[in-house]
C-alpha cells in the first residue's frame, strides 16, 4: 500500500501541485493601555509646572542682582567723587606745607607726610574709579551691552 501511496504523487500527472503563498496580517488595538497616557500627561503637566518655577525663580534672582548692582553702581560713584575731593584737599595741605617747608616754618618730615597722603588720596581715588568702572561693567552685562560692545 506504501508504493501504491507514494506512486500516487509521483506518478500521477492528474494531480499537479499549485504554487501557493501565505499572507498574515496583525491588528493589535490597545483596549487598556495601563493608564500610560494619563502618566504621561501628568509628567508633562509637572515639567511645565516645574519649568515655570525655575523661570520665576531665574527672573527674580536676575532682579536683585539687577538692583544690588545698580546700588553698588551708585555707591561708588559717591565714593569716586569723595576721592576726588580728597585728592584736591591733599593737594591743598601739600601746596601750604610746601610753601611753609620753603619759609622754614614746617620740617621736611612734615612735607613728606603731607605728600604721603596726597599719594595715598590718588592711590584711594584710582582703585574707586577702577570699583565705580566694575560697577558700571556689571550693569552693562546684565543688560546684555557686553556682547554688543565686542561686537562692535
Amino acid at each position: 500500500m506504501r508504493n501504491d501511496f507514494s506512486n500516487y504523487f509521483n506518478n500521477s500527472s492528474e494531480n499537479k501541485w499549485y504554487n501557493s503563498s501565505y499572507i498574515g496580517v496583525s491588528l493589535s488595538i490597545p483596549v487598556f493601555d495601563g493608564l500610560q497616557k494619563r502618566s504621561k500627561s501628568r509628567q508633562a503637566k509637572l515639567e511645565y509646572t516645574r519649568t515655570g518655577l525655575i523661570l520665576d525663580n531665574t527672573k527674580e534672582r536676575f532682579n536683585v542682582d539687577f538692583k544690588n548692582a545698580i546700588n553698588n553702581y551708585y555707591n561708588n560713584k559717591t565714593n569716586v567723587e569723595r576721592q576726588n575731593q580728597n585728592i584736591n584737599l591733599a593737594e591743598k595741605v601739600y601746596v601750604e606745607t610746601a610753601l611753609k617747608y620753603r619759609e622754614g616754618l614746617a620740617s621736611m618730615s612734615d612735607l613728606l607726610q603731607d605728600e604721603m597722603g596726597l599719594s595715598n588720596a590718588q592711590a584711594s581715588y584710582l582703585n574707586a574709579l577702577y570699583n565705580f568702572k566694575e560697577a558700571e561693567i556689571n550693569i552693562m552685562s546684565l543688560n546684555g551691552e557686553i556682547k554688543y560692545l565686542i561686537n562692535k
